[in-house]
């Protein structure tokens, strides 16, 4: 029994280690996520919890807890004003919390749009479908089968999704895509490129 206090030290020490290494890599991270702004000329804010009164609507679930908005970056590319930013909630309970991740990044609108929303369908949304529950949004079948939308669809519009599968809404002035996971540098400046392309299409159908 006297050696038992060992294993209080192992558990001790590997604790603390397993602190460490958290606390070394979210600092490896902050400082590629600074760097990555400042090489650009843009701003970065650790924490911006301001931006968690436009998160709300969908994709957000709005059932989430502990909600976050850390790791923003502002900036202009492509004459657009840019802002990109890493949105967290905890999710369950009774011991199966967990928290999931996912990157922000979207422009300002020069002009008003009404609301636009377009994101993949889904296995459930699938069979919720071929149910009833989930009506097309499009007179185009082989387009919904594939993609839930919200708003006015031109067939260039259409075909920018299909081509570039990403999910993207129009909220407040601001047309902004998503992924899953922490926020990633190198995510960034591909997603506001093709947000670039996007502008032009959304302005087409805005006064719709």
């Amino acid at each position: 029994m006297a050696t038992n206090w060992i294993w209080y030290v192992i558990v001790a020490v590997v604790a603390i280690g397993y602190a460490y290494w958290r606390w070394h890599g979210y600092q490896a991270r902050r400082s590629a996520i600074r760097k990555f702004a400042a090489d650009r000329g843009w701003t970065y804010t650790e924490h911006e919890p301001a931006l968690l009164s436009r998160c709300h609507g969908r994709p957000f679930g709005g059932y989430g807890e502990r909600r976050r908005a850390w790791h923003a970056v502002t900036g202009r590319r492509h004459n657009l004003d840019v802002l990109s930013f890493e949105y967290s909630e905890v999710v369950g309970n009774l011991g199966r919390a967990r928290r999931f991740w996912q990157q922000f990044t979207g422009v300002r609108l020069p002009f008003p749009s009404h609301e636009l929303f377009a994101v993949r369908r889904h296995n459930f949304s699938h069979l919720a479908r071929g149910l009833g529950f989930l009506h097309a949004d499009t007179p185009d079948d082989t387009f919904d089968q594939d993609w839930f939308t919200s708003g006015s669809f031109t067939p260039e519009l259409k075909q920018w999704v299909q081509q570039h599968r990403r999910p993207f809404r129009v909220a407040a002035g601001v047309l902004e895509t998503w992924e899953h996971g922490r926020f990633l540098p190198e995510r960034v400046e591909p997603a506001v490129a093709d947000l670039a392309e996007l502008v032009p299409l959304v302005n087409a159908v805005a006064g719709r």
